[in-house]
């Protein structure tokens, strides 16, 4: 028997009876033969982006952003994504970027530079906050 250790910043998934479980962070296991498991990343992940996107009144204004995030729930987020290779991370942050690109790209062509300059703080940043909830689902469901 195999035995699997994890960093303090890392989660150990294990595939138990069908299901995926997770066994917490700086695990320690003997595992069976054949048992798939993986390690999933707990620490802070950084997503950055930056577009150029057109106001209503039709200036173009340059943004450049982060969107900070942590897995919370292992297991669900092993199902998504391909921890076992380094692409797994990478794909979580590309679809992150592109969800905050796309909600600014729309809330941006809808105002003008002034509305963009005075809210960038609140409406701006509120709706990056929000269409990244939906997209990961809270810690109830989706990414976890």
């Amino acid at each position: 028997m195999p035995i699997v250790r994890t960093k303090p910043s890392e989660f150990l998934a294990v595939a138990e009876r069908g299901r995926l479980a997770s066994r917490g962070a700086a695990a320690s296991r003997f595992l069976p033969q054949r048992t798939a498991w993986v390690k999933v990343p707990g620490d802070q992940q950084e997503a950055r982006f930056e577009m150029t996107q057109e106001t209503r009144d039709g200036i173009p204004l340059r943004f450049k952003g982060s969107a900070v995030f942590r897995i919370v729930r292992p297991a669900a987020a092993a199902q998504l994504f391909d921890f076992t290779a380094p692409g797994g991370l990478a794909a979580m942050k590309t679809l992150a970027c592109n969800a905050c690109l796309g909600e600014l790209r729309d809330r941006v062509s809808h105002m003008t530079m002034q509305e963009c300059i005075e809210e960038r703080k609140t409406t701006l940043t509120g709706a990056v906050r929000e269409a990244l909830a939906e997209l990961v689902g809270g810690e109830d469901g989706g990414w976890g």
